[in-house]
């Protein structure tokens, strides 16, 4: 495979975001999931990352730098990671993590964090492949919403 490029994501990446996400969850996105993206673009652009083949989508990495928390102070966080996947194994996960990173410690977070499933073996292995370890957070879920 020809090499790819990595770039910021412009909002007319939103239909193609979607067709990646779809082809990963087998379920197409929401209006919220949707809105959701746009904010993201719009407010942390150079925190929403895209890989293009020949000028097309194939994978793409939503960060967020978040200026506060329960024991943090300025953070980075990896929201979501998705590559298409006729391009898994061929590294553009791994390219575009280690730019989300160089991007989070160029604005001097004091952390970079992200939650995973503990049963996502394939996540799990990516996200220590590009340098994370279990941190001192616990993951906690209400059952409020679950009836």
């Amino acid at each position: 495979m020809a090499k790819y490029t990595i770039r910021t994501m412009r909002l007319d990446d939103i239909d193609a975001i979607v067709d990646i996400q779809k082809a990963l969850v087998k379920r197409s996105a929401t209006r919220r999931w949707r809105k959701a993206l746009k904010v993201y673009i719009e407010t942390e652009p150079k925190a929403c990352l895209v890989a293009t083949f020949k000028g097309k989508p194939i994978g793409f990495i939503i960060g967020d730098v978040k200026t506060w928390g329960f024991g943090m102070r300025h953070s980075g966080w990896i929201e979501i990671i998705g590559i298409h996947p006729k391009h898994m194994g061929t590294g553009v996960g791994r390219d575009l993590g280690k730019r989300l990173l160089r991007y989070f410690r160029s604005m001097e977070v004091d952390g970079i964090y992200t939650a995973v499933r503990w049963d996502s073996g394939d996540l799990l292995s990516f996200f220590k492949s590009i340098g994370f370890e279990h941190s001192g957070f616990l993951n906690l879920e209400h059952s409020g919403s679950k009836r």
